[in-house]
């Protein structure tokens, strides 16, 4: 849809969650759940047409919330794994090259801006670095639930 809400229209006939645009704004990542009785999701790549719906990851846990990365390169997304602990894993756009960012729990990741960071929920939120290293909760305050943090372009 437009920014002010205006022309929405439906992209593909996946009832998909958590979108994300790629930075050409050619493909969105989203997740996808399995099945009307399953509370698993999947993540899928389609054309900003609609076009050449793509399924990236397959197994028995949930994958979900894809973020881009600034290059267009990667895909970060969490994993939850059989003992129900989310993962941050990366991927390249056509679900090749996948591998886990660090052994801590997060879900919910975005890449900063300019690619070197990502921001996930951690029991709170938390940072660390794009390549997996150096993860850094944050100091909240009195905020007990963050939501989905989310890097910002400061004006």
């Amino acid at each position: 849809m437009n920014a002010d809400g205006s022309n929405p229209r439906r992209v593909g006939r996946s009832t998909g969650e958590y979108p994300s645009w790629s930075p050409d704004g050619r493909r969105i990542a989203f997740g996808v759940l399995k099945g009307a009785s399953s509370s698993s999701f999947e993540i899928y790549v389609v054309r900003a047409d609609g076009s050449k719906l793509r399924r990236l990851t397959r197994n028995r846990v949930t994958d979900n919330c894809p973020s881009w990365s600034p290059s267009g390169r990667l895909i970060v997304f969490h994993r939850n794994g059989r003992n129900g602990l989310p993962r941050l894993y990366v991927m390249r756009p056509d679900g090749s090259d996948l591998r886990r960012l660090s052994s801590a729990p997060g879900e919910v990741p975005d890449w900063s801006p300019e690619g070197r960071y990502i921001v996930y929920s951690a029991m709170g939120v938390a940072v660390m670095s794009a390549n997996g290293s150096h993860g850094m909760p944050l100091d909240l305050g009195d905020l007990q639930q963050p939501g989905f943090p989310s890097w910002s372009i400061a004006p």
